[in-house]
């Protein structure tokens, strides 16, 4: 399978860089791990349109588009914090 293409928005690339160092290289490091089969990784949001990707206690929101294979990231943050 074709890894899907990973395109970050300006709102998701402040919220990483905002994190600690390490935790955000992890982040990255997921989202790029999971964009070989990112239907496998996310997980439909709850009450809306969106899929979620758990990276410990933080979480990346983001839609996935099959026909365009790519996954746009709209927010990272603590998982307390992003869905609100």
């Amino acid at each position: 399978m074709i890894p899907f293409e990973v395109v970050w928005t300006a709102n998701a690339q402040d919220a990483v860089s905002e994190l600690p160092r390490e935790v955000g290289a992890r982040i990255i490091r997921k989202v790029k791990a999971a964009s070989a089969d990112p239907f496998r990784y996310f997980e439909r949001l709850k009450g809306g349109p969106g899929w979620r990707l758990r990276v410990g206690d933080y979480r990346v929101v983001a839609d996935l588009l099959a026909a365009e294979s790519r996954i746009v990231v709209h927010d990272v943050g603590h998982r307390k914090n992003v869905y609100g």
